[in-house]
């Protein structure tokens, strides 16, 4: 990290217009041989930005929109031994709150446009906008604990917090919600959702 070569630009705002990338977050396929960059849209002019490489970053795709259920900023994630990822960001979903976010599914979820396993919300943010830029860690007996920033608090400060999950108590409470095709018809309708799921109350 002493030199560093020349930045250059892999995604052009004014090629995908009006929407605006920034915040990129990346991360390898399951099989270590493409790239995928998750972005937040800057704009709100709808949902975050996906695009993907298979060089090793020296190229990229066109910026595509994510599905609904990753629309959001300051993704931040981890791949669990069961080949699921757990990515975690401030939601900016249309008329939703500004909370901390974790969405559970799969590369293929994202490569294909799908909506993924489910989404939480781990924790209430009392602000419009000022939480995220989170950490997520995996501990030795499958804990996963995910840290941010945020006001937790209504009228009070900012500070950072902590919450701890696993995967099986998320997936016995996801088991416990909608039926099958919910996610997608939240996709399609990403207004109604507003206030959070049952399983996002649930945490």
């Amino acid at each position: 990290g002493f030199t560093w070569s020349k930045p250059v630009v892999v995604a052009d705002g004014h090629a995908i217009a009006p929407k605006l990338p920034c915040e990129p977050y990346v991360f390898r396929s399951p099989n270590g041989e493409e790239l995928c960059c998750i972005m937040r849209e800057n704009q709100r002019t709808g949902t975050s930005l996906v695009m993907f490489s298979r060089d090793e970053g020296k190229t990229w795709s066109k910026p595509v929109d994510t599905p609904w259920g990753l629309t959001g900023d300051r993704h931040h994630g981890i791949r669990l031994p069961d080949g699921r990822l757990v990515i975690v960001f401030r939601n900016t979903a249309p008329l939703a709150p500004s909370h901390f976010i974790a969405w559970v599914g799969t590369f293929d979820d994202i490569q294909n446009g799908n909506g993924g396993q489910y989404r939480v919300r781990l924790l209430d943010n009392q602000n419009a906008w000022d939480c995220g830029y989170p950490g997520l860690e995996a501990l030795p007996d499958g804990t996963l604990v995910a840290t941010t920033y945020g006001h937790w608090e209504k009228g009070q400060q900012p500070w950072i917090q902590s919450v701890r999950f696993t995967l099986a108590e998320l997936d016995a409470l996801a088991a416990q919600q909608a039926p099958s095709g919910a996610q997608e018809k939240a996709d399609q309708e990403p207004t109604k959702q507003r206030g959070g799921s049952k399983l996002e109350d649930a945490l």
